[in-house]
């Protein structure tokens, strides 16, 4: 105390001004490194939203050119005649998403997964083009290629953070829409495939029972998760 009683005035101000600056810097740092850790953050969503809406967009596709592939394989001319246009179709959707991960700057694990199953692609609608896979083989490899597809789609949604959203209502609906949506559709698909491939032959084996009530059991569970998350979305 009897050292500040010995400084002048001007030295106590000085000395006043720097606590109080400190008070201010020190709280102030704090408020904008989480200010500018948040907006990364949602900078990150933002860039593996588009993303995920374009392995969406080729997952759907991919999904149409199994049918059609089936079709074609089994003869139907007039469901062949649109498999052409279908396939282009998948070409430019996966060329779109080569194009939104490299700007959304997915990891290199993630460009790695995303160019072998454009590699499987690429043999697989070969095979089907020069018809040398049955329906059935073609159907197994274009259902276990759209399987990578979706668990492409989840290690987006962890990498870029949409899986961790920390706005609950936020969470729910992503897990909703990107997780179980897209499993569901594809359990759906699935079963209409194989349904149609039975009806087709006019012949319903055992085997073929017990995967359809398996599918079916899958998809009720889908389609539970689906609207738990939806309610709790919403509510």
């Amino acid at each position: 105390m009897a050292l500040l009683h010995r400084l002048n005035l001007s030295h106590k101000f000085l000395i006043l001004g720097a606590i109080a600056l400190l008070m201010v810097v020190l709280p102030s740092t704090l408020y904008f490194k989480r200010v500018f850790a948040d907006v990364a953050f949602f900078q990150g969503e933002a860039h593996g939203s588009a993303s995920l809406v374009a392995l969406n967009k080729v997952i759907r596709l991919t999904q149409t050119h199994r049918g059609l592939s089936a079709a074609m394989l089994n003869g139907n001319e007039a469901l062949a005649a649109r498999r052409p246009a279908m396939r282009d179709s998948v070409v430019q959707a996966m060329d779109a998403l080569d194009g939104d991960l490299k700007q959304a700057g997915a990891s290199e694990k993630i460009q790695n997964h995303w160019q072998a199953l454009h590699k499987s692609w690429t043999t697989l609608e070969h095979g089907v083009a020069n018809q040398q896979l049955k329906a059935a083989e073609s159907t197994q490899l274009h259902t276990k290629l759209i399987a990578e597809q979706l668990l492409l789609d989840e290690e987006l949604l962890d990498e870029f953070g949409l899986s961790l959203d920390p706005d609950a209502d936020v969470y729910f609906l992503i897990q909703s829409t990107m997780v179980n949506m897209p499993w569901l559709a594809e359990n759906l698909g699935v079963m209409r495939a194989l349904g149609s491939g039975f009806l087709t032959q006019a012949s319903l084996p055992p085997e073929g029972r017990a995967t359809l009530q398996g599918l079916q059991k899958r998809v009720l569970q889908l389609q539970g998760d689906m609207f738990r998350n939806l309610k709790k979305a919403t509510d």
